[in-house]
């Protein structure tokens, strides 16, 4: 793994298991100056400087999270430079954002660049970042600016407000004027040190983020495009994996149930051979009646077919596969299709 792919994989972890982080226009910019993080790579010569976390309200229908911090790098000897960096994570069926743009509300338009995507057992993550330049800041740090992000299948409003930015350009100022040592070494917040491993380690992952971001903003467009591509049909497959694939007995067969509530049961009944389809979490009664099933396919009356059923708001494909109507065993396949 990758040491970014790793840094944002711990924040998400970081994300859905710690308190709703806090409402920021309710600090004070020295409350902001003191929350920022900074590490320090002494390999690299770079110092990093980032806010916590902001949560973005969700654009409506969209199922996930949304969050942003700002984060300034600067190597020894050079100028520091400043983005803002966006987290996205949503649901397999909201798929994608593909981030592309951003606006503020004074018509300044930004380009993002990709920093790293990652599909989990439930979504999508992805990160990107829009660069900031450090005269822009400095002219919304009073009263702030709101920025609204595209993508190809999302938007997010993101609202900089002026006591963050202030709060944030000022712990910039303090650290990159101050002294710090190499990573590991602990020394007083107030110098921008760094007080424990694990903020080191961090120091070491941001700095695979600078060369990653500087990497993504060099590569062409068409390569950029072929790798979304690529991410896109990767997740194509991922969805289209049969959740079931094989022979069930119409005498023997149990009960069979999948995630979100999807389940069947074939059994021998008057009239044919049955497939008995259950939705939302719904399962057959102690003796297995076919009452209860939200619906039953007469599979002697229909040797081979298919139907599509949706159940805990995701679409499911049953197919079916019965040599003769004198066969025992069907073959069943079923997909989760989104």
């Amino acid at each position: 793994m990758k040491p970014i792919a790793l840094f944002f994989g711990l924040a998400l972890v970081a994300l859905f298991g710690c308190a709703t982080a806090p409402d920021v226009s309710m600090l004070s910019p020295s409350d902001i100056q003191s929350s920022c993080s900074v590490t320090r790579d002494d390999f690299a010569k770079i110092t990093f400087v980032h806010t916590i976390d902001v949560t973005i309200p969700l654009p409506e229908n969209v199922f996930g999270n949304y969050t942003f911090r700002l984060l300034a790098t600067k190597k020894d000897g050079g100028a520091a430079d400043y983005c803002l960096v966006l987290h996205s994570w949503r649901t397999f069926e909201m798929s994608w954002a593909f981030w592309q743009s951003a606006a503020d509300a004074d018509g300044k338009e930004f380009t993002m660049v990709q920093e790293n995507t990652r599909v989990d057992s439930i979504g999508v993550n992805e990160v990107y970042s829009v660069d900031l330049p450090r005269e822009y800041l400095d002219g919304i740090r009073a009263a702030g600016i709101n920025l609204r992000l595209y993508g190809k299948n999302s938007t997010a409003d993101v609202g900089l407000q002026g006591n963050f930015v202030d709060g944030f350009l000022k712990r910039c100022d303090e650290v990159f004027g101050a002294s710090v040592k190499a990573i590991g070494k602990a020394q007083p917040a107030a110098l921008g040190g760094i007080e424990n491993k694990q903020q080191a380690a961090e120091a070491a992952l941001a700095a695979a983020e600078l060369a990653e971001r500087k990497a993504r903003a060099e590569k062409p467009a068409a390569q950029e495009e072929a790798e979304r591509s690529q991410k896109a049909a990767d997740l194509e497959k991922l969805r289209n994996t049969p959740l079931f694939e094989g022979t069930v007995s119409i005498v023997t067969s149990e009960f069979k149930s999948f995630e979100f509530g999807f389940g069947f049961w074939a059994e021998s009944a008057i009239g044919g051979a049955k497939l008995r389809i259950f939705l939302n979490g719904k399962q057959p009664g102690v003796l297995f009646g076919g009452d209860k099933a939200d619906a039953t396919i007469n599979i002697d009356s229909r040797l081979k077919g298919s139907e599509q059923y949706s159940s805990g708001g995701h679409d499911f494909r049953i197919e079916w596969d019965k040599p003769s109507r004198l066969s025992w065993s069907p073959k069943i396949v079923v997909w989760r299709l989104n």
